[in-house]
């Protein structure tokens, strides 16, 4: 853990010296959906996980290259998480309706270079790159409906360790995506692959990874000359 904080901080203050030699400065915000990855030995539950919609907001700076290629790091606000809902026949006959929404809440660093072309009064744009996360809070919401009664729990996310649900605060992965920009204006949309195993559960081999869809429109604040 230590040392993913480390990192963190490296590409925190790698992105921070990168300002001063932007040409652009802007801010971005969008839509996400967001879901996780998970895994044992046993089972990869795809099946039960739901996409989980929240947002993204924050700043962008982007570094002329050439002609083509830039560097944009971004410093943003993101939810991640999942939501889930299945029904569970126990031994007795009986059934178990069960729901969970948790939303996980990032300070994420997005390190992407950028691949811009002219096409008219437009510029289409692909970008890829590698982001760290911060996990600064979260809750989980359940439900569960049982012989007519349904019961309710909203809880804090442990980070770090601690009673479930508990995960780990550092996230990192892999950013691609494509979007057009129109004079200050950029849209876009981006797929977010998360390598980081966050879950302190280990039965089993187990394993979580964040995985998320976004969809962003951008301003450009502020252009160097």
């Amino acid at each position: 853990m230590e040392n993913y904080k480390k990192i963190f901080i490296a590409l925190a203050l790698f992105a921070y010296a990168s300002v001063p030699f932007a040409q652009t400065f802007g801010i971005k915000a969008g839509f996400n959906l967001s879901t996780m990855l998970s895994k044992d030995n046993d089972r990869t539950y795809r099946d039960i996980f739901k996409l989980n919609p929240g947002f993204h907001v924050g700043a962008t700076a982007e570094v002329t290259l050439n002609k083509t290629f830039s560097f944009e790091p971004a410093l943003l606000l993101t939810t991640k998480g999942y939501r889930y809902n299945q029904r569970l026949t126990l031994d007795d006959g009986t059934t178990v309706a069960q729901k969970d929404n948790t939303t996980l809440y990032y300070i994420d660093i997005p390190l992407n270079v950028k691949a811009t072309f002219k096409l008219g009064n437009t510029k289409p744009y692909i970008f890829s790159g590698p982001y760290l996360g911060f996990g600064i809070a979260g809750n989980s919401k359940q439900e569960a409906t049982y012989l007519g009664h349904t019961y309710k729990s909203n809880t804090k996310i442990n980070w770090g360790s601690g009673d479930s649900p508990s995960y780990k605060r550092m996230d990192f992965g892999l950013n691609i995506g494509a979007g057009v920009a129109i004079k200050a204006l950029a849209f876009g949309v981006s797929c977010s692959i998360g390598a980081a195993n966050i879950t302190n559960n280990t039965d089993k081999g187990h394993k979580t990874k964040n995985r998320g869809i976004g969809i962003s429109i951008g301003y450009r604040l502020l252009k160097k000359h």
